[in-house]
């Protein structure tokens, strides 16, 4: 996700914080930020929220439900 880690360093939250305040892990928010995996909307909303930002700012677009994958992570 590319404006993932911009969000989370402008935030001041080391991955370790992000991972804990959204409830994921650390190593998920690590791939999520090199674009390894494409989040659920559940994960990006929880990201979001930690961060305190729209779910669409840190994928650069207007975001809906639609626009992220609803399946399993990672597939």
């Amino acid at each position: 996700m590319l404006h993932l880690k911009q969000a989370r360093q402008h935030a001041g939250f080391t991955v370790e914080e992000l991972a804990h305040r959204a409830g994921i892990s650390q190593h998920h928010v690590s791939r999520l930020e090199h674009g390894h995996h494409v989040p659920l909307w559940t994960t990006l909303q929880k990201l979001a929220t930690a961060l305190g930002v729209r779910p669409e700012e840190l994928t650069g677009q207007a975001a809906a439900p639609g626009d992220v994958r609803l399946g399993e992570e990672g597939e």
